[in-house]
């Protein structure tokens, strides 16, 4: 059977570790202009991601450094606990296209 998935099935994770908080600004502008929800990692306990809370972005503050893998582990559980379907695993630094999500989708559903 065809499944037909919509964006708000699709999450955003990203993984942060010892960020520039202005730097970071631009990236997560673009995570949030493709998905509808974007959950934050934060392997840096000594930044605070705070200011970047909102309905559409979900903080996670890890209180030392997990590593990458544990990381996106952890990510994946506060997604699924939303009942995501699938996710998106990006780096700190990843810039997407306005369009990014949508030919993700498209290209999933064509398959």
């Amino acid at each position: 059977m065809r499944t037909n998935y919509k964006p708000t099935d699709v999450c955003s994770i990203i993984v942060t570790y010892k960020i520039s908080v202005n730097e970071f600004r631009k990236a997560l502008n673009c995570h949030k202009k493709n998905f509808n929800l974007v959950i934050l990692v934060n392997n840096s306990p000594q930044i605070s991601l705070d200011s970047f809370k909102s309905p559409q972005v979900t903080l996670i503050n890890n209180s030392s450094n997990i590593g990458l893998a544990s990381a996106i582990n952890v990510g994946i559980l506060a997604a699924k606990k939303k009942g995501v379907k699938m996710v998106g695993l990006f780096d700190q630094d990843t810039l997407l296209p306005d369009d990014f999500l949508h030919n993700m989708i498209e290209s999933i559903n064509n398959y």
